[in-house]
């Protein structure tokens, strides 16, 4: 079975229904056993969701509007979904998955956001967009067969992905100025790291201006691309890349 997790940072936000005044909000919800569903959602700023599920064909969803918001999912189990959205600034999405066929979302607004993905188990997928914002971090750790895919539009964005196991692959894009697929929520500078055979790399800058980007790869029949586009201006020769493969 697969696992998949999606999340997808976005600049748009839910002006249409925040409240007039600001929300301070709490919520944690901890269910044990099979077939569960949770649902929560918080408007205003400040708002603070956890969710813990252990059991098969449970379902969490948190959806936040406003500033400064925090969401932890924690999932253990077969059949899990999981979906985060978070429309606003600074926040903050934490999700941990383990077992097979899980999926998950994320949705945030305007940076500096941040994204944390931990998946363990065989076929995990695991696709990070962020867009329209700048300052924004990501960083995914797989363990097992997995997918990473991560989408960056803006200024300063930073990635980080590390994977663990067979057959893994890794695609990172990057659209604006002085991003890095390094230094990211772990202060690092990894960029894409890959341990195990038959893995694939691919970043993928344009424009490249000021950019940064490293892929280490260890093991068999590793492949490894670093695509650096510019077109001229401040910056065009700013860009520094590095690939190494044992």
């Amino acid at each position: 079975m697969k696992r998949s997790l999606f999340i997808s940072v976005s600049a748009a936000a839910l002006f249409a229904t925040a409240p007039a005044f600001a929300q301070s909000n709490t919520s944690a919800v901890d269910q044990s056993g099979s077939s569960n569903s949770t649902t929560v959602s918080q408007n205003g700023n400040n708002g603070t969701s956890s969710v813990s599920q252990s059991g098969s064909n449970a379902t969490g969803t948190i959806t936040q509007s406003g500033s400064t918001n925090g969401s932890s999912v924690v999932q253990s189990g077969n059949y899990n979904q999981s979906t985060v959205t978070q429309s606003g600034t600074n926040a903050t999405s934490a999700i941990n998955q383990s077992g097979n066929g899980s999926a998950a979302a994320f949705g945030g607004g305007n940076g500096p956001n941040r994204v944390v993905v931990s998946q363990s188990g065989v076929g995990a997928e695991s696709s990070v967009t962020q867009a329209g914002s700048d300052r924004n971090d990501v960083q995914v750790v797989q363990q097992g067969d997995s997918t990473s895919f991560v989408d960056q539009n803006g200024v300063s964005q930073e990635a980080e992905v590390y994977q663990t196991g067979d057959r893994n692959q890794s695609f990172v894009r990057q659209n604006g100025n002085s991003n890095q697929v390094g230094n990211a929520n772990s202060g690092g500078a990894a960029g894409v790291q890959q341990t195990g055979d038959d893995n694939f790399a691919s970043i993928d800058q344009d424009p490249a201006t000021y950019g940064t980007a490293s892929i280490t790869q260890g093991g068999d029949a590793n492949v490894a691309a670093i695509t650096q586009e510019t077109s001229g201006g401040a910056g065009a020769n700013r860009s520094n890349a590095s690939a190494t493969q044992s």
